[in-house]
């Protein structure tokens, strides 16, 4: 294994503004909030926004940022020194151990998916409440698979095609 040493790190502020670009370029017209965070130890990037694009297409551009991984097992994040980012041209390698992303979902887009995840179960969509900054549901569904409406629609909101194909349970409903 060899360490590359001699290269300066990209640090969490440079990283936010980096993200910042990648994520403008994109995913033009998408509105993100990318904030830094530091403590004694521990350095991130926060990366949230609303609707827009699935959580795994951000999670691609932005987690090659990362600096290495926490080993649980030892209670230790581990540098990968091996890891080199290059950015307009420069090689870096990457000062933020964590780059955290949050898709929050607005109370139109919970109202839809629950719409096609009741289409695809041939039932009726549960009435969504909007509690101004989130969003619950306001009618309890009929046993399973239904009985969770919550977990079908991150579900849907995960991967949509999912609930193109035939419903698992289509022969009970």
């Amino acid at each position: 294994m060899s360490y590359t040493t001699n290269l300066p790190y990209l640090w969490p502020k440079q990283t936010a503004v980096v993200i910042r670009g990648i994520l403008k370029r994109a995913f033009p017209g998408v509105k993100f909030s990318v904030k830094t965070n530091r403590g004694a130890g521990v350095s991130s990037v926060d990366v949230r926004w609303t609707d827009g694009p699935l959580a795994r297409d951000v999670d691609a551009l932005v987690n090659v940022f990362v600096a290495g991984t926490f080993n649980g097992m030892v209670d230790m994040y581990e540098y990968d020194r091996d890891h080199i980012i290059t950015v307009d041209g420069v090689r870096y390698q990457p000062g933020t151990r964590y780059v955290f992303t949050r898709r929050e979902i607005s109370v139109d887009l919970a109202r839809f998916a629950a719409g096609v995840v009741a289409s695809y179960y041939r039932r009726e969509a549960p009435r969504i409440n909007d509690r101004g900054t989130w969003w619950d549901i306001a009618t309890f569904a009929p046993p399973a698979p239904l009985s969770d409406w919550h977990t079908l629609i991150h579900r849907y909101l995960a991967n949509p095609a999912e609930f193109t194909m035939t419903p698992p349970y289509a022969e009970a409903i």
